[in-house]
This record gives structure tokens, sequence and C-alpha cells, in this order.
């Protein structure tokens, strides 16, 4: 890197694929340079000096052998910064990520990609002797992706050092939810998908007053879903191959603190156990709060099973996870709307939302078109066998879901006529 000479007026540099086994770079011969792209090399140490790139906005390091990150020195104005699939990046700190740290190095930090590094904690790192003003740890960290290795290791977030937060994407990270979550005011997108979850904090609607996409799937041992009655800003909810099979009574509402709160004086759980209707139906009752859903998905659980082709369909091609060194996290299904860099602010499904918008598949290779031809295929083997009674399940769901939900734009993967 040190033969890059006389380019002072260069604003983006790409090196990726170049086996580069050091940062050499000279910032005083590209003093304008506002991206630089590393991915794929063999850098073994991400230098202080890296703050010496004044304008330097767009940092990516992914898939390089990150021994460590010195955190020391001036700090550097990067806003969106890539280093995921570095294994060994966080060895050095036990797998803990010192959110006060990297602040101090990043201070305008935005968007930062930490996906399959082995995170283990997020913490605030403060100790006696820190700052205890109250001041906020992260404030300008707006969108976080931290996906991993499934269950290797398990992962806790201190939540309390992000409360700016906007998107936050955890999908193969076998995290660990507080019983109670700490208030993520600006919270817009939670994406908890094959996360190894067990229960929802009881809060949710609460501590996250402004979620509107939020996706749980593949997560089999989930059996109640009563915290998302109270989101009542959502907009999307995928619910894949989680382990409900009945609908759950509302729980009680829970303020931010964790306190009980009293109930609505209406019991739509009684209502609902009252009219005896199926337990596909039931379960979209019973989020018949949430009037603002434009996507919602319950495909692959115990109550819609029969309904539709099951999940197990080959790929026309071997398929591979999409990781953040080859393209964003969210890939070509999330549209960026809101701000200039980085994220560019909340994420919201595409106006012209299809069955391919899915934050996580149920499983490796599943591809979408070639699942809706299957069910297709199904819907005439139902016919065929004389189990119409599945169809018309299947018609007054539909019919529910759209009486319901006047915002409905795609339900269980497929577009919903005009209504």
């Amino acid at each position: 890197m040190k033969g890059l000479v006389g380019c002072r007026r260069l604003e983006q540099l790409t090196l990726r694929d170049n086996a580069i086994a050091e940062f050499d770079l000279d910032p005083s011969q590209m003093p304008l340079l506002t991206s630089l792209d590393l991915c794929n090399n063999r850098l073994r140490v991400l230098p202080a000096r890296i703050s010496e790139l004044v304008h330097l906005r767009a940092l990516n390091v992914d898939r390089n052998d990150l021994e460590f990150v010195d955190l020391l020195g001036a700090p550097s104005n990067v806003r969106e910064l890539r280093v995921s699939e570095n294994p060994r990046m966080l060895r050095q700190s036990a797998g803990i990520v010192d959110a006060r740290a990297w602040h101090k190095k990043f201070p305008r930090l935005r968007t930062l990609y930490m996906d399959t590094c082995y995170a283990k904690q997020v913490v605030n790192g403060m100790t006696a002797s820190s700052d205890l003003t109250g001041a906020q740890v992260w404030p300008g960290l707006c969108n976080l992706s931290l996906r991993g290795y499934v269950t290797l290791p398990s992962l806790s977030i201190d939540f309390s050092c992000l409360q700016h937060l906007r998107n936050l994407y955890l999908p193969d990270t076998k995290v660990n939810l507080p019983h109670v979550m700490p208030t993520l005011p600006h919270l817009r997108q939670l994406v908890l998908s094959n996360a190894g979850l067990q229960r929802l904090p009881v809060n949710l609607g609460s501590a996250l007053p402004l979620l509107q996409h939020l996706d749980i799937s593949n997560n089999p041992e989930l059996t109640d879903l009563s915290p998302i009655m109270h989101i009542s800003t959502l907009e999307v909810l995928r619910a894949q191959s989680i382990g409900i099979t009945h609908p759950t009574p509302p729980a009680p509402l829970y303020n931010a603190d964790g306190l009980e709160e009293f109930p609505p004086i209406n019991n739509t759980f009684s209502e609902l156990q009252a009219s005896q209707v199926p337990d596909e139906c039931a379960i979209l009752q019973m989020f018949s709060r949430l009037r603002r859903l434009r996507v919602i998905d319950l495909r692959f659980n115990k109550v819609t099973e029969d309904m539709y082709a099951p999940a197990e369909v080959p790929s026309p091609e071997a398929a591979t996870p999409v990781t953040a060194a080859s393209s964003s996290v969210f890939g070509a299904q999330m549209e960026m709307v809101g701000a200039s860099e980085g994220f560019r602010g909340g994420l919201r499904p595409r106006s012209d939302t299809t069955a391919s918008a899915m934050s996580a598949p149920p499983q490796v290779g599943f591809v979408e078109a070639v699942w809706q031809k299957c069910d297709n295929k199904y819907v005439d083997l139902l016919k065929r066998t004389g189990r119409g009674h599945v169809i018309q399940r299947r018609e007054q769901y539909w019919d529910l879901a759209i009486r319901l939900f006047p915002n409905l734009q795609v339900l269980d993967g497929s577009k919903v006529p005009l209504h």
C-alpha cells in the first residue's frame, strides 16, 4: 500500500482480494479519502492511525485475519464500519465488546457490522473510575449487526448502552434476552430469527414503543407470543417455524419498568374462546389490536402446517448464506430510507413487498419462488384427494386476515389482493 502515492483527489478506494497483510497506507497521499474497502485480505491489526484519514466515512475490513483493533489514539471519523468474519478479533477481550471503548475510538459511528466474530457480551465498560454522570455510552450508534454461529457462543447485551439503536440484527445468534427489557425508544427493526428463543420479554410493547419490524422465525421453543400483542406500532411480523400450537391468553401489560398495568376492559381472549374458531384464525384474532400490520408470515407452524406446502423444498441450486462480507446483511430485502449514510435510517420492506422479502429463510437453500410453485401443486393435490375442507380453512383464514388488518399487503409469503 506504500506505493499508492500522488492520489490527493482520490475519494473511494477498493483493495479487496489482494492478500494485503499490513495497513501501511500513507494518509498524506490521499487526504480526501472517504471510503476504503479492504475486504478479504490478510490484515492482522487495524491500527490506531486509521484516524489520520480524517475524511474517511466508510471502512470495510470484513474477512481478514484481524486479531486486534487498536481502540487507542485519536478518535476516528468513520461512520460505517464492517469487521465481520474476523473470528479471532475479540479473542484478546474474551469475546467482550466494550461499548465505551469503541465509542471513544469511533465517536461518530452510526453503523457497525460485527457478524460471526464470536461476540459473547456487549457491555458498557463502566468501572469505578468511569464517568458516572449518566451520559449515554454509545449515543451515535443507530444500526448494529451481530449475526452469529447459531449456538456458539451465546450473546448477552447490555441494552442500556444502545439507547439510540434503530435497527438491531441478531440472526443465528443464541441471544439471552432479559425478562424485562430496557427501553429502546428509537428501535424500528429487531431481527431475532434462529436465536434459540424460549420466551420474549414481558414488557416488549412498552420497551420498544416505535418497533415496526419484528422477525422471530425459526425459534421452535418459542410458544408464547402474547408480549407482541402490545406492540401497537408493528407493521411487519415474521414468525415462521416457531413452537406456537394454539392461541395464548394475553399477557399482563407491563410498563417500561416491568410493573404490571391494568388490562383493557375488553377481554379479547375470552371472546375468541367463546367463538370456537379454528386455531389459525384464533391466532390472527390474537393480533387484531395490531392494526398497522402490513406483512404477516405464520407459515410452517403447527396451526398452519397442513394449509401450505412444507418448508422442505429443494433449491434449484446449492444455496449458501449471504454474509456481510459480500453484501449488506439485509441484502435486497430491505429498502433503506431516512438518512444519508450507513443503513440510511429506518429499514422498511419495499412498497412492492413480495414473497421473497424474508429476513431469514426457514432453512439454508430455501427459495421462496420455488416454494410458491410447490404450494400451487399442493393446492391441486388437496383438490384431487378430496381435502376441500383444508382449502376452505385456508380461504377462511385469508378472509379473516383481510378483514382484521386493513393495511395488509403480504400474508404468509403471498401478496394480498387490493381491499
